[in-house]
């Protein structure tokens, strides 16, 4: 098994403390102070917190960490971004994941339907998928490979679960999130694309079923 270089521990461990104090701050602090002042238009928060925020503090500073350790990372940044995948398999694990949420969904709602009043909230898939993902798999997870695959994605996948435990607090569904067993669904998610990631070695292929997701369950279930 490798070894983790000092350099990368300290750049991981540095990066988690400043990550997760900033991000719960913009969660605790900073977009309820955001709601009173954009009024009850979700739009605008959206913007702002999902196209601006979550760009700065989550997508950049990933690729800066990515291309500065690149040499030692088991999937490179050009190999992440460009890395040819095969079109047949590809349609078949996206097709495989859409029938997966259209048939929860059914079975959530009694059918099919679309919640179009959750519409506006769509905005913010447009990057969501893109700064989660650049930083769970592309730099945390792709830098914990050393330790092992299955230990890279056990670490990765509860840090992917720690990052929502600010809007739990926030909208009060911390408790009933581990009641309903709901968390399980994001740590199965966390190693699902982590392993995705790994098969493909293609950073966009997590990042669009990333996206499909919470557009599915957010327009589709009740």
């Amino acid at each position: 098994m490798k070894v983790l270089s000092k350099p990368l521990v300290t750049a991981l461990i540095v990066f988690l403390v400043l990550f997760y104090a900033a991000w719960t701050a913009v969660e605790c602090l900073l977009c309820p102070m955001l709601a009173v002042r954009l009024g009850e238009d979700p739009v605008p928060m959206y913007l702002v917190r999902d196209l601006v925020l979550k760009n700065l503090l989550w997508t950049l500073p990933a690729f800066l960490l990515i291309g500065r350790f690149d040499k030692t990372l088991t999937i490179r940044r050009r190999e992440m971004l460009t890395h040819p995948v095969r079109v047949g398999e590809t349609i078949a694990l996206f097709a495989a994941f859409l029938g997966y949420i259209l048939l929860t969904a059914w079975r959530a709602g009694g059918g099919l339907h679309v919640y179009g009043e959750h519409l506006p909230e769509c905005l913010a898939f447009i990057t969501v998928g893109l700064t989660e993902e650049a930083v769970f798999r592309g730099w945390i997870l792709n830098a914990l490979l050393p330790l092992g695959k299955w230990q890279a994605l056990a670490v990765s996948s509860v840090l992917f679960l720690f990052i929502h435990f600010p809007i739990w607090i926030m909208h009060g569904t911390f408790v009933s999130a581990f009641t309903g067993l709901g968390f399980l669904t994001i740590l199965a998610l966390g190693f699902l694309f982590g392993l995705v990631f790994l098969r493909w070695r293609n950073l966009w292929i997590p990042i669009a079923m990333h996206m499909l997701w919470d557009i599915g369950v957010t327009v589709l279930y009740p």
